[in-house]
């Protein structure tokens, strides 16, 4: 199907702006574009043949026999075609190619959403201009007019069906049916000034419009068929508001009022999960628990960390997105690895280890004693962990806000995870003493409280890899109102966990925890344990509101990291072994922090696991993590681990954890696994019977909210999960444009412009053609037109400008240089003319296209085929010199739009090539006339012909020559102090520093010539020069 075109908007008859024919693809894409851009839709008759219209008529009088037509709600038919034009519609759901379906024999509407379809094809490559890409449509709708009434009433399944449409619905194409005509009436969003457009609508009028920009309702005193179809934005599934928030159309604006007072009224009648009414769409229940959720209600609102790499919580994290891989092999400054290195896999035989890697991070030995008001001797008699637990405790609490003073003699809780650890082994200096508190366990979490002043519970767990969660777990059960206990204020919840000896290390060698390849390869089919990882990372919460008066207020100025929607911990009890992992019970503590926070399971995007580098528990846990997440959902489950990143940093991992999935809710994106080269292939029924995504490689969340998950196992069976909530962080990740392009011109018009944007006395036009010099009025043709007729020279381009009043300094331009038509006019500014221009381009765009086959040839695609070859594409203003434009200013109301078409093209000249006079004038800048403009002498007998005489005033000169005094058409050599025998290369203006280069003494007058000749497309240029005398005789 083709697409001729007609003339320029200013010309068009009865609104068309199209008529289908054949004509090429990309001339009908560059028409379709320009009319989106500058008025917002784009009007084509389609003429179908009366048989055909009959045929698809009857199509549709069949599917309302059959009961497929049905009434939708005011507001969805409000974002259709209206109360009158969408009175009753019908959903192609199943329209396919297929020769049968439920729809009958539909031939005729096939071809019609085939029509459809080839509208968003075309404009495929072009939605760049248009500032948006496209990557579907949404099914075929038929709408039948009809008188409005009161239709049903909203629902649920009406929000989740069409919201997301008018949400991103970025074109909207409908073809008009009949039998009856009809008006679609258009307004533009937000301008009220803006009168309505009306489009008569007859059979086989085919209208594409903005449905984003432009409202649209439809009207007819008969009855009027019409097929619609909605094109959506790329982004079709992202739910992050850009800034400013989504450009809402009417219709989604109250689609989104009433999902919202709906979602909260049925959130504060659930007593329990939200699984608890099948009748809501599953979408809608997402968006209820994203927005309303009631779990545990627990903020954190201050991290902070000493980790591998980095103390800073948000550059560790940002390091995530490369790929940075911590691990290294063991530091001399904690020992000499190459004494306790063996890789015999049963080197714990003879005291030795198979691994020699970690992740280590620096400054253990770095303390400020006075911030704590301890002294010197006492602080290095302290295990390390004791004082990073100090650090990292109070840097926590500080970016939640609180200080020395605020936190003395206040209710709050500190819990610890920390083991006994290597403190006593560690070979240590004459004058670092043995104090009784010192190197003790138990006073890890005590005294952070003691130099903090902080009254409340404070204990140092220890489970294990758990141990960390298990802090998180106790911190936010200490201060959520449960029963009579007493509550605290704040909390902080710590795990630490320092290697300064490899004592432990031929214990875990021999237990198979450690891997000999030096890395953890979580779910990697070559996965053989971990490596040791260190570090300590703290959490400090409040509740996420207070009771005031009896209502929960939300202090909005604190700083907010995520929430804990819900937390849970257990034990394996009884199993194989003690430390065997136990899917029931991980199943078990996932549903009771699901439970907790109130959500449906199928909520939890992602999850990041506990996978500790060991084949069997690794897909145990995973197999828990699906049944629990995704029993009855068939959307993946995505599934990372930080173990690959930084080792098992053992007591601290679950902290390390749960910072890697609130640090990814605020940048809005999960970091992947490393080193996942071939799953585990224990997984692959895991993956047939269940949804999952085990990440190898960033994956952003689809919506601006989330809920993601934290495992963590410790060897003993303590299981801890918590359920993250978490929004993206608008100063860390600076929401995009929301993409809405406001139109260059309205055909309805309406306002009026401001006095000194009006002339006087006329529009006037100047241009390349005439040195942007002695502007020429245009003519004014009625209802607010005016036109100017230009012919192009011989560059086969002129550009332009209008000037109110002939006043250089009332110029109206396009607001950038070289732009096309249709383009939004700015103005009128002084200071511009020459600067940004409209262009009129006649010469050809090349693409790539199929050379035809060459018979015997072998190519490297096969014999026979050519390959691709680069041809001239055609363009609407595809034109050569000597063909006649004539361009137009149209002023409707208060907007403008400049606009041309080709008027007449140039004769040819007897039966030989097309040969082009040259119309320019040319000049010579060179160093010997200052490099100002001396016009070339035009060769009485050879057009073509241009030259002068120069006289040098050194023994050297250089120059260039320039067409009518434009900076924008310069001709140039192709080399630097070029000879005369050189490609001559322009006219534009990239020739900066390249001249031609002449030799002599000085007072030798040369004579320059300049040949140029426009002959069946080739523009020949030659430029030379010879010394003709001396000045001096």
């Amino acid at each position: 199907m083709g697409f001729p075109v007609l003339p320029s908007m200013s010309a068009r008859t009865h609104g068309v702006d199209l008529k289908v024919d054949h004509f090429t693809d990309d001339v009908f894409a560059e028409v379709m574009v320009s009319c989106l851009t500058s008025k917002g839709f784009c009007i084509l008759e389609l003429g179908l043949p009366p048989p055909f219209a009959d045929q698809v008529l009857t199509e549709v009088n069949d599917l309302k026999v059959s009961g497929q037509f049905y009434q939708p709600a005011t507001a969805v038919a409000e974002g259709l075609l209206g109360t009158e034009g969408s009175a009753r519609i019908a959903e192609l759901h199943r329209l396919s190619n297929e020769p049968s379906d439920a729809l009958g024999n539909s031939d005729g509407l096939r071809q019609i959403n085939g029509m459809i379809t080839s509208i968003g094809v075309s404009l495929g490559p072009h939605t760049d201009r248009l500032g948006f890409d496209m990557t579907h449509r949404s099914h075929c709708l038929l709408h039948e007019t009809g008188i409005p009434n009161d239709g049903p009433p909203l629902t649920e399944k009406d929000v989740t069906q069409w919201l997301e449409k008018f949400l991103r619905h970025t074109l909207m194409v409908v073809v008009f049916l009949g039998p009856a005509e009809g008006v679609l009436t258009l307004k533009v969003f937000g301008e009220e000034e803006a009168d309505a457009y009306e489009v008569p609508t007859v059979a086989g009028t085919m209208v594409v419009l903005r449905p984003d920009i432009l409202s649209h309702q439809h009207v007819s005193l008969g009855r009027a068929m019409a097929a619609s179809s909605f094109f959506i934005h790329a982004h079709a599934f992202q739910k992050r508001h850009p800034t400013g928030g989504w450009n809402m159309c009417p219709a989604a604006r109250e689609l989104d009022r009433w999902a919202m007072e709906r979602a909260r009224a049925l959130k504060s009648r659930s007593q329990g999960d939200s699984d608890w009414d099948p009748a809501l769409p599953r979408e809608f229940q997402r968006a209820m628990n994203l927005s309303y959720f009631k779990g545990n209600m627990v903020a954190v609102r201050g991290v902070a960390c000493k980790f591998p790499g980095t103390w800073l919580v948000d550059t560790h994290f940002r390091s995530f997105t490369g790929g940075v891989d911590y691990v290294t092999e063991v530091p001399y400054a904690r020992w000499d690895k190459d004494q306790y290195y063996d890789a015999h896999p049963e080197c714990w035989r003879w005291a030795k280890t198979n691994s020699k890697h970690g992740a280590f991070m620096e400054g253990v030995e770095l303390f400020d004693a006075k911030l704590f008001s301890l002294s010197v001797a006492e602080s290095k008699s302290m295990d390390p962990h004791q004082r990073l637990i100090l650090e990292v405790g109070y840097d926590a609490l500080h970016r939640m806000g609180m200080r020395k003073n605020t936190l003395m003699n206040g209710s709050g809780s500190v819990y610890v995870g920390h083991a006994f650890g290597d403190w006593g082994f560690v070979e240590k200096s004459a004058d670092v003493g043995l104090g009784p508190t010192g190197g003790a366990g138990c006073i890890a979490a005590n005294r952070l409280s003691f130099v903090l002043g902080i009254k409340g519970p404070s204990m140092a767990l220890d489970t294990d890899q758990s141990s960390s969660m298990t802090a998180v777990f106790m911190t936010a059960e200490s201060i959520q109102k449960k029963g009579h206990g007493v509550i605290a204020d704040f909390g902080v919840g710590i795990g630490a966990q320092i290697m300064l000896t490899p004592t432990w290390w031929t214990q875990h060698t021999a237990m198979g925890w450690l891997s000999g390849k030096g890395r953890c390869l979580t779910y990697d089919a070559a996965a053989s344990g971990f490596v040791r990882g260190e570090g300590v990372g703290g959490t400090a919460m409040r509740p996420l509101s207070e009771v005031v008066d009896g209502q929960y207020v939300r202090d909005e100025k604190l700083p907010l990291v995520g929430i804990l929607a819900g937390t849970c911990l257990n034990t394996n009890g009884k199993g194989a072994s003690l430390a065997a992992p136990n899917g029931m019970a991980e199943q078990e503590v996932i549903a009771g922090a699901v439970r907790n926070a109130n959500i449906a399971s199928q909520d939890v995007d992602a999850v990041e696991a506990h996978g500790a580098g060991h084949p069997l528990s690794d897909v145990i846990e995973v197999g828990s993590l699906l049944r629990a997440h995704r029993y009855e959902d068939t959307t993946p489950l995505a599934i990372t681990s930080v173990k690959t990143v930084v080792g098992n940093m053992m007591e601290s991992g679950g902290i390390a954890s749960l910072m890697k999935n609130l640090l990814g809710l605020q940048w809005g994106f999960l970091a992947c696994l490393l080193h996942l080269r071939e799953l585990n292939p224990h997984m692959d029924d895991l993956a047939d019977s269940n949804p999952a995504a085990v990440l190898n490689e960033h994956l952003a969340y689809t919506r601006k909210s989330a809920f993601a998950g934290t495992m963590s196992r410790g060897f003993g069976g303590t299981n801890v999960c918590g359920i993250n909530w978490g929004t993206l962080d608008e100063e860390k990740v600076p929401s995009v444009a929301a993409g809405h392009q406001p139109l260059h011109f309205w055909p309805g018009g309406g306002g009026f412009l401001d006095a000194q944007d009006r002339p006087e006395q006329g529009y006037y036009i100047i241009g390349s053609w005439m040195e942007w010099s002695d502007p020429e009025r245009m003519e004014e043709e009625g209802g607010g037109v005016y036109g100017y007729t230009v012919m192009l020279g011989e560059n086969a381009w002129e550009q332009f400008q209008i000037l109110l009043d002939g006043d250089l300094q009332r110029a109206l331009h396009p607001g950038g240089a070289k732009m096309g038509k249709e383009t939004a006019v700015f103005g009128p500014h002084e200071g511009v003319v020459g600067a940004s221009t409209w262009i009129i381009d006649g010469r050809c765009n090349w693409v790539e296209a199929s050379a035809p086959p060459d018979e015997g040839a072998l190519t490297a695609t096969g014999p026979g085929d050519a390959g691709n070859e680069i041809v001239p594409a055609d363009t609407l203003d595809g034109g050569k010199p000597g063909d006649k434009y004539r361009v137009r200013l149209r002023v409707a109301g208060k907007w403008r739009l400049v606009s041309w078409h080709k008027e007449e093209e140039a004769s040819a000249q007897g039966d030989g090539p097309y040969p082009v006079e040259c119309i320019g004038n040319y000049y010579v800048v060179g160093s010997w006339n200052s490099w100002n403009f001396e016009e070339l002498k035009r060769d009485a007998n050879d057009h073509g012909l241009h030259y002068a005489e120069v006289t040098l005033r050194w023994g050297t000169g250089e120059f260039q020559i320039v067409r009518n005094k434009d900076p924008c058409q310069v001709l140039y050599p192709s080399t630097y102090k070029a000879t005369d025998n050189v490609e001559v290369l322009g006219p534009d203006e990239d020739g900066d520093g390249l001249h031609w280069f002449i030799t002599g003494r000085p007072g030798d007058v040369f004579r320059i010539e300049l040949q140029r000749s426009v002959a069946d497309g080739n523009d020949h240029k030659q430029v030379s020069w010879q010394r003709v005398r001396h000045e001096n005789g």
